[in-house]
């Protein structure tokens, strides 16, 4: 039995398998493993075809923005706030957190070899700030938090500065992606 591999054909931009001598190859259009497309559809007659892994592949940097934030959250209740009080523990975890996040945005962008266009950048920016703030709303759910209490860290009149982290999720990937390595 032998191994298929796969590589990269630089001139189509597609995937072919390589296989042994003897045996033809077919060409698949990127993608078409993860999205079902059929045989005859093709980068050129299905543009958006190439570029959907490229977004998806940006919920790999917001799943560790999540995590960090996580445990940011515990270091918060457990380290912070028993040190400075309940205000200035959120402030500081939100500086720490926004400023997470920008290192992680920069490190994600630094070092993809994909080429983003501003409205696919607007996009991940969008995605990563829905999916958090639907996030923080799910636990706050989970946990029996009022949808007021939630809604009231966005209130930056009464002091509260967590805005910042969902202006952070959408703003980084527009500083970033596009002047990162470039």
């Amino acid at each position: 039995m032998s191994v298929v591999a796969l590589r990269p054909d630089e001139r189509s931009r597609r995937l072919a398998f390589s296989l042994p001598s003897g045996i033809s190859r077919r060409v698949y259009p990127l993608g078409d493993p993860l999205f079902g497309r059929t045989m005859s559809s093709t980068p050129a007659s299905n543009p958006g075809t190439a570029r959907r892994p490229r977004l998806l592949r940006s919920l790999v940097p917001w799943a560790l923005m999540a995590a960090v934030a996580v445990v940011n959250g515990v270091f918060r209740e457990t380290v912070i706030v028993p040190r400075t009080g309940e205000h200035a523990g959120h402030v500081l975890s939100t500086g720490l957190l926004t400023a997470a996040i920008a290192v992680i945005s920069y490190a994600f962008f630094a070092t993809t070899d994909a080429e983003y266009t501003r409205a696919e950048l607007a996009a991940v920016g969008a995605g990563w700030t829905v999916l958090t703030v639907g996030f923080e709303f799910l636990v706050g759910y989970v946990e029996g938090t009022p949808v007021s209490v939630t809604l009231g860290q966005y209130d930056v009149f009464s002091g509260q500065v967590w805005i910042l982290v969902p202006l952070t999720l959408f703003v980084t990937p527009l500083l970033f992606g596009r002047r990162v390595g470039r």
